[in-house]
């Protein structure tokens, strides 16, 4: 039986018995102080301790964040959020078992650590333990003021700070769960696989981390802009001042209220703008426009699988979609850009090869709009594949969606099976080697090949198919950072 007991550095936590009986779940452990009143715009602190035992036994709420009628059932938000939750297979403290840490996707204004569809049982069932954690989003998460650099030394991204205090803390305790310290894989997906790559660029998560996946998280292109601090702070002044708002307001009004006003403002004082409540170049976290640092080779030397799938394609070209959207040739070239481009500029460069991946596996219809992906709208290459599609198939959770009405096929069951075992061998070893399943190379010179999971099975292969796709790749190559022109594309 899995532990249900444990000490932590702040005191001890008893958890539960997750569904399986044979392994247990520990829900809403604090990593950090709740960030409200005088705390609501500084960087995370380390969380009291205490007495006697802490039962963790439900979620805490996901992080501040409008909150869809159809999804209350399952989801509240709070500004006291900073929680994390662990699933754990291990019997005792000695098993040094791999440890799967997850950041989730919301374009970095909301999320749920305690979605459905991340449960742990597929990853304990394979000898892994995995861990969710809330993070600060939107601008509670992402502001940037003089009045900030004043109080705290720095306008930096907190909802960066909260992850790392959260990889602080699993760094620290992992072991009193069964895990490994010095076998943490950072991987998310979106806003959660964009973190991830900056993580790999920070300067404070050198270390936090041994692996990486990025699922949807952009390779040498990002997906919107990271602005200079000095531009950020510029737009949060001037918002401030179309609300009439002084920096005290910020710190007494009501989270919603904030929130919302806020987003009002940037509506009507800057139409057009968008992706502005985000991570930004702040000196702390980040010192450069992530996509840069990677094509410059200045990110960690980890193993890393950088993958995509179709729904993508728009959003590592958003400033140039509309020249390019209907040539389905480029289309499907940025959509599995992510890992091919960089993988193919890590052989130019000589850093260690990366693993890339594509999974275009046709999606059946929803069957609610519960836990459905996004963005379905049809591509001229064919877009039955969403953005968030693969998150259920690596989680083991088709049955949440089945619960609800799709209809997969054995074939998606079989799919997820062999993409838990893959992820699971990456977070154990660095490497996704399975015994009797296809061999999945890293992308060298010798074998430019991508993990492709698609309808028609599982096969390594070069997914560039014409010209117009090599010559979208190769672009992809030479203009790191946000794809603003198709100067020399078209």
């Amino acid at each position: 039986m899995a532990i249900i007991k444990t000490e932590t550095d702040c005191g001890t936590v008893t958890g539960i018995r997750a569904a399986n009986p044979q392994h247990s779940k520990f829900l809403g452990i604090p990593f950090a102080k709740p960030p409200v009143g005088a705390l609501r715009f500084a960087p995370p602190q380390k969380p009291d301790k205490w007495s006697g035992e802490l039962v963790c036994d439900h979620f805490a709420p996901s992080c501040m964040q409008r909150i869809r009628e159809d999804e209350t059932e399952y989801f509240m938000a709070s500004e006291d959020c900073l929680y994390l939750n662990i699933y754990t297979p291990a019997e005792s403290e000695n098993e040094s078992l791999p440890v799967m840490v997850w950041i989730y996707g919301g374009g970095f204004n909301g999320g749920h650590p305690n979605h459905p569809l991340l449960d742990g049982e597929a990853f304990n069932s394979r000898g892994a333990i995995l861990v969710t954690f809330a993070y600060r989003c939107g601008p509670l998460g992402f502001f940037a003021h003089p009045e900030l650099d004043a109080r705290y030394g720095s306008s930096s991204n907190l909802g960066l700070l909260d992850q790392v205090a959260a990889l602080e803390w699993v760094r620290d305790n992992i072991s009193a769960f069964g895990g490994d310290p010095k076998r943490v894989l950072l991987f998310g997906q979106s806003a959660g696989g964009l973190s991830t790559r900056m993580h790999l660029t920070s300067p404070r998560s050198k270390g936090l981390f041994s692996r990486a996946i990025l699922q949807s998280g952009g390779g040498l292109n990002e997906a919107d802009p990271v602005r200079p601090k000095e531009e950020m702070e510029e737009i949060c002044v001037s918002l401030l001042d179309y609300l009439d708002w002084s920096f005290e307001d910020l710190m007494e009004k009501e989270p919603m209220t904030l929130i919302l006003e806020l987003g009002r403002a940037m509506r009507e004082s800057r139409p057009g703008q968008w992706a502005v409540f985000q991570p930004f170049v702040d000196g702390v976290t980040l010192t450069d426009v992530p996509g840069k640092l990677i094509a410059e080779g200045r990110y960690a030397d980890i193993p890393i699988i950088s993958g995509s799938v179709p729904g993508d394609a728009q959003m590592f070209i958003r400033p140039i979609a509309k020249q390019i959207i209907d040539n389905k040739d480029y289309l499907r070239a940025f959509s599995y850009s992510p890992g091919v481009a960089w993988a193919r500029h890590q052989i130019k460069t000589g850093r260690k090869p990366i693993y890339s991946y594509y999974f275009d596996r046709t999606q059946p219809e929803p069957g609610s709009t519960k836990f459905a992906p996004l963005h379905r709208a049809p591509l001229p290459f064919g877009n039955e594949c969403p953005h968030e599609s693969d998150i259920a198939y690596v989680f083991g959770t088709l049955g949440v969606k089945e619960s609800f009405g799709t209809k997969f096929e054995e074939y998606d069951h079989y799919l997820s099976d062999v993409m838990c075992d893959y992820w699971v061998s990456f977070a154990a070893n660095g490497v996704p080697g399975v015994p009797l399943l296809p061999t999945w190379p890293a992308y060298t010179r010798e074998t430019p090949l991508v993990m492709h999971f698609s309808d028609e099975g599982i096969i390594a292969e070069d997914l560039i198919s014409n010209d117009q796709e090599l010559r979208a790749i190769e672009y992809a190559e030479l203009h790191p950072g946000l794809t603003e022109t198709t100067d020399g594309l078209l």
